[in-house]
């Protein structure tokens, strides 16, 4: 027999994935910065949320089992000085909360020269990586020149990667210390797998492949026997370690390009 117990358990799950309000009608005063895509909000109606950022991911500070990563410190400083203390307007998507109870939203701040969506201005800065898991992707043309003037100005993340140019076989030598850092990868595409919710690029023999996501543009079909730089944060995974794209800015294709070079510690700040 259904119980009135039974009942509030599913009205409680019901409510997480419903936002408290409809898109972009959300306004809060920030409380406090817990890293470079985390908030916590206070709202008009006097209620707090703990607000993680759509669209983007930055150097983590604070994960159980990771150490801390390059840049994050930065990505949260930055954070910081553009929302701390200040009025934003929250602006969802299709799903509105993440398996934590958090609100995932835009976090929009009013600023002298107009309005700024503040993860896509942490892309510009080269202090974060794009970061869609659909339905979520209402942001991804804004993050896509955000990330692409980020790339050519060198800025960030792209700056510090682009003297660490690894193989496959360097990168897997060398992962306890690249762990958590930007740096390329240079792989033979000799495998392409197609997951439920994301593509996997391997170089035969490799512990270290490419992660696309599974709405990736153009087909990772295409990109089989060719050679490929991969620009991003090695990551630890359940097969050793992993390099994620989300964006085409983040690979380059190099047929004819020269091996890659040794691994030097000096290079690293």
């Amino acid at each position: 027999m259904l119980t009135k117990k039974f009942f509030r358990r599913i009205l409680l799950l019901l409510l997480l994935f419903v936002p408290r309000c409809a898109a972009g009608d959300w306004r809060g005063t920030v409380l406090a910065v817990l890293d470079g895509d985390t908030v916590v909000v206070r709202g008009e109606d006097g209620k707090e949320e703990t607000v993680r950022y759509l669209y983007i991911d930055t150097p983590e500070l604070h994960h159980p089992r990771r150490r801390e990563e390059e840049l994050g410190p930065e990505a949260r400083e930055a954070n910081r000085d553009l929302v701390e203390g200040r009025g934003v307007r929250l602006i969802t998507d299709a799903v509105p909360r993440d398996r934590y109870g958090r609100l995932l939203a835009r976090v929009v701040v009013d600023t002298p020269r107009g309005p700024v969506d503040v993860g896509t201005e942490l892309v510009r800065r080269g202090l974060a990586l794009p970061l869609f898991i659909p339905p979520n992707s209402g942001g991804r043309e804004d993050i896509h020149r955000a990330l692409e003037e980020a790339r050519r100005e060198g800025r960030g993340w792209w700056g510090r990667a682009r003297g660490r140019i690894f193989s496959c076989a360097q990168l897997w030598a060398e992962f306890s210390l690249v762990a958590g850092s930007f740096c390329v990868l240079t792989l033979r595409v000799d495998e392409v797998e197609e997951r439920p919710t994301r593509w996997i690029l391997r170089e035969r023999g490799s512990r270290i492949p490419v992660i696309l996501p599974r709405d990736f543009f153009p087909s990772p079909r295409s990109l089989l026997g060719r050679t490929l730089r991969a620009w991003g944060k090695a990551v630890p995974s359940f097969s050793g370690g992993e390099m994620p794209v989300a964006d085409p800015l983040q690979i380059e294709v190099v047929d004819n390009a020269p091996p890659s070079p040794e691994f030097f510690p000096e290079v690293w700040p």
